[in-house]
């Protein structure tokens, strides 16, 4: 019982580093941005909000092109501006 107390105070006093990228991504987040390091790989866009609407919007469709091929997303495919 007295190791696994002090092994909690231990863990409780040690300090919490986080990495440049993952500070950037929550201050980003709090600003209601999109982080840097998630538009690498997607498409640009002014909000976060608007961002993860469009990621939303991208899965279901790619939802409905894995598992319903003849069922066409409203005939449209799309495309990212990355390829």
């Amino acid at each position: 019982m007295n190791m696994f107390l002090s092994q909690e105070i231990d863990r409780m006093q040690s300090t919490t580093i986080m990495s440049e990228q993952l500070r950037d991504a929550l201050d980003n987040i709090f600003n209601e941005c999109v982080p840097a390091i998630w538009q690498r790989e997607s498409l640009v866009s002014s909000t976060l909000g608007f961002w993860f609407t469009d990621l939303l919007e991208r899965n279901q469709h790619f939802h409905t092109w894995c598992f319903n091929p003849n069922q066409s997303s409203e005939g449209a495919c799309l495309v990212t501006d990355s390829i």
